[in-house]
């Protein structure tokens, strides 16, 4: 019994270290193209070790092959375990911040109740009443192959349900080319801001007149563009300008706006993109997109209508969960690498800049630092290394940080019921009035 356990347990190690290493070399040359071999490096050497370690196993005495074995066993239980630890806590503290938010937004609003819907189970709802509204996706969930076209921007002229983080779900009607403006916003013939960004500059989960580039309407009285995509990263960004940029007219200043906290790591992405890279590595690389909106309307509804599928589907979702959490998902993020900020960043801004000059605008980088700091949580500081990047290139450089944040009694008063997320109704106005004040001297 003893020596058919041993057998079958030296099988088992041995396929699992080939998976392993099969696996690592899928993710690292073939899924990132290579691109992403630096943070693969010690993945590389763990299952190689293991590799090793499991041939070698087979020629061990049995006595020493009863310990190894009790050694990995328990090894793996400890891991699993700690996984577990750290997934009840997650969803302890997750659950503990959304009864938070429920109590104070129903304290706030005596005749309201806090919207406790999953984004799913609202749009089911919603589409009772409206058959032809759509969810907002992250960009990502945009791109697809049919007929060699991206898309960047939603479906055009349709209500869009977005988020809720405030007790009630947003929503907008999109535009022409399916951004958050308002449609008549495109035959104006000057703006003052072309605004680019991910989910802030969006306008994430309050309605209009309250996201930023409703703000700058306002207080200017002049024409504002919203070219803002939640989940894009800088390359998209530059990417969604190129395409959508109003040439033949006039645009005074462009604001981009960055995320400390997410953008590096789309970028890093983003140049993992067969498709996107086209748009770094041809400056003349264009999609006319504007002409294409019809195709894009179709593509969108029948990608969107994949993903709910892939994202609400039981089995679908518990089948993902498991298989991330087999992986140690938990555990390896405590010891993921710090992320390094790729060379193709300077390239990007350098492109968007020689962008901008060419359509006699003014580009301006508007730095969103990492929110995480403002509630006790770890973060990375990238501050001086993104502002002496933009600086060496000739670009104004506005830091939230030092305009916004940290002149605030309480910098939690700008997000949604106290809890981390995008800015609340308050948030965005003061964002939009501090950098309209800074850029009229």
């Amino acid at each position: 019994m003893q020596i058919k356990f041993l057998k079958i347990f030296s099988i088992i190690i041995l396929f699992i270290s080939f998976f392993l290493l099969a696996y690592t070399f899928y993710r690292s040359e073939i899924y990132y193209n290579g691109n992403n071999r630096e943070f693969y490096l010690i993945y590389y050497i763990i299952s190689l070790v293991f590799l090793i370690f499991s041939i070698l196993f087979i020629y061990l005495s049995e006595v020493i092959k009863i310990y190894l074995a009790i050694i990995l066993c328990t090894t793996a239980f400890s891991l699993y375990s700690f996984e577990i630890f750290l997934l009840l806590k997650k969803n302890y503290d997750v659950a503990n911040q959304l009864n938070y938010a429920k109590s104070k937004f129903e304290k706030e609003n005596l005749n309201k109740k806090f919207d406790s819907r999953t984004p799913y189970e609202a749009y089911i709802d919603l589409k009772k009443d409206d058959p032809e509204l759509v969810i907002s996706f992250m960009t990502k969930t945009h791109f697809f192959n049919g007929k060699n076209l991206i898309s960047f921007s939603g479906i055009s002229n349709t209500n869009t349900l977005f988020c809720n983080e405030l007790g009630y779900y947003s929503n907008y009607k999109s535009d022409r080319y399916g951004f958050n403006n308002p449609d008549d916003e495109w035959d104006k013939q000057l703006y003052e801001y072309i605004v680019l960004g991910d989910s802030s500059v969006h306008g994430a989960c309050v309605n209009r007149p309250h996201d930023i580039s409703s703000v700058l309407r306002k207080i200017t009285n002049k024409g504002v563009l919203n070219l803002g995509i939640r989940g894009s990263g800088p390359l998209t960004q530059y990417a969604i300008l190129k395409e959508y940029m109003p040439t033949q007219k006039i645009s005074k200043k462009i604001l981009w706006f960055f995320s400390a906290d997410t953008d590096l790591n789309d970028l890093i992405n983003e140049i993992n993109s067969q498709s996107l890279i086209l748009y770094l590595n041809n400056v003349n690389y264009f999609q006319n997109l504007k002409l294409k909106q019809s195709q894009i309307d179709e593509s969108l509804r029948k990608n969107i209508q994949i993903e709910l599928e892939k994202k609400f589907a039981n089995n679908t979702k518990k089948n993902f969960i498991f298989f991330k959490h087999l992986k140690l998902f938990l555990v390896r993020s405590l010891f993921k690498p710090e992320p390094k900020i790729p060379s193709e960043f300077e390239k990007v801004l350098s492109m968007t800049r020689d962008l901008a000059i060419i359509n006699n605008s003014d580009l301006y980088f508007v730095y969103i630092p990492n929110l995480t700091r403002y509630f006790d949580m770890k973060f990375i500081n990238y501050d001086d290394e993104i502002k002496k990047i933009v600086t060496d290139l000739g670009i104004p450089y506005l830091n939230l940080h030092e305009e916004v944040y940290s002149k605030q009694k309480n910098p939690r008063d700008l997000f949604p019921l106290d809890s981390i997320g995008h800015p609340n109704i308050k948030g965005y106005e003061i964002i939009a009035k501090t950098i309209n004040k800074i850029l009229k001297k």
